[in-house]
């Protein structure tokens, strides 16, 4: 696991967060902005500046963006240009295997919050209990595979999740706290964020969202306000001192 975290100019230099915003709305049944999908027993309902999402048993429901699913007005950004999405979600009580994956023609990223780690192709997931957290995706050592780094989080109450889509990589961010490598290799042009299982045996309870947006070809090439981890910041002071002490041997050379 690499920390996208650049040298002390990158971190000075946070990046500009003037990209232009293609969805920033909050998702309801016909929004113009996202594609919406609201199985029969599922439920999608904006009050009070939040949207609830409600799943059902082999139902699914969820939004973002697919092509000839009530296709809004705007499309992923090729791989080479970027795309960033930004997250403000809560789940009830026991809510397990939702979702936010992304694809942009070339690489492809996710997030699941609360995994039961069930194959719903193998095994009925309501049976499994989810994990209070989310597991992020990344390629794998091998061409073609891929790995998951799992992160604890309480997800009753708001939290922020973030990710910038690249070029080969894919940097997750969860309240400030960044995760960023190679992102799995992937042909399909797609965004969705919900549950998106359709009629597999997975996705149990409500998301609650307080704000989402998504940008394509962002013009930052780092997500904005980057901070190191502790490791990183002594790696910085460490150079920092190293450089002082050349400067302060090549001043008394010169004297």
């Amino acid at each position: 696991m690499k920390f996208l975290m650049g040298v002390a100019a990158a971190v000075l230099a946070a990046g500009s967060a003037d990209a232009t915003v293609v969805a920033s709305s909050l998702p309801y049944q016909g929004t113009p902005d996202w594609s919406d999908v609201v199985f029969s027993g599922t439920s999608m309902i904006v009050s009070g500046g939040e949207a609830v999402l409600t799943t059902a048993n082999t139902r699914g429901v969820w939004f973002g963006w697919l092509s000839g699913s009530n296709t809004p007005g705007w499309s992923i950004a090729d791989n080479n240009l970027g795309n960033y999405l930004s997250l403000q979600a809560k789940f009830s009580a026991g809510a397990d295997d939702w979702s936010a994956y992304m694809g942009d023609g070339t690489r492809y990223a996710a997030m699941q919050f609360n995994p039961t780690g069930c194959n719903s192709n193998l095994q009925n997931c309501y049976l499994f209990a989810g994990t209070p957290g989310v597991t992020l995706s990344f390629a794998g050592d091998t061409p073609g595979s891929s790995r998951e780094q799992f992160v604890a989080l309480d997800t009753t109450v708001y939290n922020s999740f973030e990710w910038l889509l690249l070029g080969d990589t894919v940097t997750y961010r969860i309240n400030g706290r960044s995760y960023s490598d190679t992102a799995i290799t992937n042909g399909g042009k797609l965004l969705i964020i919900g549950d998106g299982s359709g009629s597999s045996p997975t996705g149990t309870g409500s998301m609650s969202i307080a704000g989402v947006s998504f940008d394509t070809a962002p013009d930052f090439a780092e997500l904005p306000g980057m901070v190191p981890e502790p490791s990183a910041w002594a790696m910085l002071i460490t150079g920092f001192g190293l450089i002082g002490a050349a400067r302060r041997r090549q001043r008394r050379l010169v004297a």
